[in-house]
């Protein structure tokens, strides 16, 4: 009964470590190993006012950063911490006044790590069980700064609050931008 068990967790260890994606070459995997990158932006395709300063941005740090967005790792064995396990999505609210103000929420999920590749300025995170693109991006050549794209404002409903007092669903993509911390 043991080996039976060891040959399908072996089986299946071999079957998710084949990758069928030969599209992006794979560069020296310790080239960003055990390096962190902190968020520096994260932006919106439209403006919101999430700080009620009345001004409106399409960045969530020039609206203060009230989620206190957390580093992208890279472990020594090149696996990501998913950059989505920090959750972060915009809200409408009526207060007593019946006045609309723009909100957040913010949360931690949890996620399975990822894998990088890079190919010139091209950086891909992948699933690390099946090798599917999750997340595009480019790298600095100096590699010391990282964009991705989330596609649908990562995946999390988006309400924002408009100038004119309405509100709309956001449905873009959300972009983040990360420097090495050296």
């Amino acid at each position: 009964m043991n080996k039976i068990i060891f040959l399908n967790a072996l089986l299946f260890l071999v079957f998710t470590s084949c990758s069928s994606d030969d599209t992006l070459e794979r560069i020296d995997n310790t080239s960003l190993n055990d390096l962190r990158y902190d968020m520096i932006s994260y932006n919106f395709d439209t403006p919101f006012d999430l700080n009620g300063d009345g001004i409106f941005s399409t960045d969530v740090f020039k609206e203060g950063n009230p989620c206190g967005f957390y580093p992208l790792f890279i472990s020594e064995e090149g696996k990501v911490v998913h950059p989505h396990t920090y959750i972060f999505s915009l809200n409408v609210e009526t207060d007593t006044n019946g006045e609309k103000k723009q909100t957040q929420d913010c949360g931690i999920a949890e996620a399975l790590p990822l894998i990088y590749e890079i190919q010139g300025n091209s950086f891909v995170l992948k699933n690390a069980l099946n090798d599917q693109i999750v997340y595009k991006g480019t790298i600095s050549n100096d590699k010391k700064t990282i964009t991705l794209t989330f596609p649908d404002a990562g995946f999390f409903k988006n309400n924002i609050l408009k100038p004119d007092g309405t509100y709309e669903e956001y449905t873009g993509s959300t972009v983040a931008v990360y420097n090495l911390v050296e």
